[in-house]
């Protein structure tokens, strides 16, 4: 009996570890199974990444490409000028840059803000060398001065960023909101007091790119005015008196005669109002911040006498049409000063 039990405890015995043998083999066998998983959904997951990145690479190249096109075609006017610089600064792949994609780092905006100004040097740099900044007038024909047009256009477009990127960081306290115009500012200012420049930053004041950074704002001044002006006014009510004094002032390039234009703002929309106010703004940044780094500009003298001409009429019965343009006249002043 004894003999028997003892057997029976050596089969228990042997059959429990050949269970916990099989056990064991199949523990190993999932453990191999889900790291080869966890190895294949890593390799996905970076194609994925791969993938996506040349994929957003390559559509804000091609969009870019296109806008350049649209923008030196001579046959365009100045409204798709403006418009194609506007989304040309918008496609620029820094711009699409997401803290939520593994790949995003803040090291890889960086880069991407590097090859945004690498590019961007070098097509303004092409258009730079087919114009004379100092014969430069907004009030001239597109059709004439095409690449004129085309640097203003670039100059009036600093500002614009993707909506993408405003909506992104708008309440992000570490990542800032960065246009061209941010840059490019930041630059010369840094570049004038001898700082510290990043490496994006370095490439627009190095050699001939910091000449024409400062010339772009400068015509950012001068077109913004324009178009203010143009908002501020109508030339199709001028009378015959206005006609023929601002035909003189431009045939003598500004000896004779002067810009006077009817004011047309008491009796525009607010909607109307308050863009002027935001383009006097813009032009009053630009010229503050050459006075920075010891520039001085005056609004171009053809613009200057349409603004400085401006008769704003009789006072508004509406406390915040009052209000705002007294905000306006302010601006002027500043902007003409």
């Amino acid at each position: 009996m004894k003999t028997i039990l003892i057997s029976l405890m050596s089969l228990a015995v042997v059959v429990s570890c050949s269970k916990v043998e099989k056990m064991e083999d199949k523990t190993s066998s999932m453990e191999r199974t889900t790291k080869t998983m966890s190895q294949t959904t890593d390799k996905m997951e970076t194609t994925t990444s791969t993938m996506f990145q040349q994929i957003r690479s390559k559509e804000a190249e091609a969009t870019r490409a296109s806008k350049i096109e649209e923008l030196l075609n001579p046959k365009s006017l100045m409204g798709t000028k403006l418009a194609a610089a506007c989304i040309f600064y918008k496609s620029f792949e820094y711009q699409l840059w997401d803290p939520e994609m593994k790949f995003d780092t803040l090291s890889m905006r960086e880069l991407l803000m590097k090859d945004a100004v690498d590019e961007f040097t070098q097509r303004v740099l092409d258009i730079y060398n087919q114009i004379n900044t100092r014969k430069m007038d907004p009030s001239k024909s597109v059709k004439s001065n095409n690449h004129e047009m085309a640097f203003y256009a670039l100059g009036v477009g600093l500002h614009m960023n993707h909506s993408f990127q405003e909506g992104l960081l708008k309440n992000n306290k570490d990542v800032k909101v960065i246009s061209f115009l941010t840059m490019i500012q930041n630059a010369l200012i840094k570049d004038s007091q001898n700082l510290h420049l990043t490496e994006y930053e370095g490439v627009l004041v190095t050699g001939q790119n910091k000449e024409i950074m400062i010339e772009l704002l400068k015509a950012r001044v001068d077109m913004i005015s324009a178009i203010a002006l143009n908002n501020l006014t109508d030339l199709r009510k001028m009378n015959v008196s206005q006609l023929l004094s601002a035909g003189a002032f431009l045939v003598s390039n500004g000896s004779v005669g002067q810009i006077e234009i009817p004011e047309t703002l008491s009796g525009s929309n607010a909607s109307t109002q308050e863009a002027v106010k935001q383009l006097l703004t813009f032009a009053l940044d630009a010229k503050r911040t050459l006075k920075k780094i010891g520039v001085d500009k005056s609004v171009h003298k053809t613009i200057r006498s349409g603004l400085k001409n401006i008769d704003m009429g009789q006072e508004d019965l509406n406390l915040k049409a009052r209000g705002l343009k007294s905000e306006i006249k302010v601006l002027l002043t500043n902007l003409l000063n």
